[in-house]
């Protein structure tokens, strides 16, 4: 009586579908002892019970396809994470730099009434460029609120029905008046002008 060897197809399949380097039906009769020629033949039956109505091939092609789709899930929700933290630290950066600036200003306004009160000149010159002063405004109104950014993404300044792309498309009267709010919180209405 022969020996009849009992083959293990779901491991070869397997093997042949899951394996990362992609082996040859000549390596995996040299591995699993079977013949090539047998082991062509499973693999292309779709009828054969272990093949679920696929080839080898098809199979493989489908595990790759899904560790792919896997593999970018992984990489989009790691990104997603990143930028996510990324944006959490820009947040804060910029929290700390307005308390920064705006304690700044504060103790600016405190020399400012001292100075009023004792009858001395106040010169903010000496503790900030006024150029400074528009460029933190500009950048505030880009970041408190979205409306004001035109369909570049430039900014846009309403200052009496008068759309200026930046502030030094406004007048020296009209960049007094800026001053003047940015300092007070009061808004300036001359209809006059």
């Amino acid at each position: 009586m022969a020996n009849i060897k009992e083959i293990d197809w779901d491991k070869i399949r397997s093997y042949y579908v899951t394996s990362q380097s992609y082996p040859s039906y000549d390596d995996i009769a040299k591995k699993f002892g079977v013949s090539k020629t047998l082991i062509i033949n499973v693999a292309n039956d779709k009828s054969h019970p272990i093949n679920q109505g696929k080839t080898w091939i098809d199979q493989r092609n489908g595990f790759a396809k899904k560790k792919q789709k896997m593999s970018d899930t992984v990489a989009a929700n790691l990104h997603k994470g990143i930028v996510k933290s990324i944006i959490m630290e820009m947040d804060e950066i910029t929290k700390k730099a307005f308390m920064l600036v705006s304690n700044d200003l504060d103790e600016m306004l405190e020399e400012q009434k001292r100075c009023q009160d004792a009858g001395e000149k106040y010169n903010a010159g000496r503790y900030i460029k006024i150029s400074d002063i528009t460029k933190l405004a500009e950048t505030m109104v880009r970041i408190t609120t979205p409306e004001s950014k035109d369909t570049d993404g430039k900014l846009v300044i309403e200052f009496k029905n008068k759309k200026a792309q930046s502030l030094e498309d406004l007048s020296d009267d009209e960049l007094e008046q800026l001053e003047y709010q940015a300092e007070t919180g009061l808004i300036v209405d001359n209809e006059s002008d």
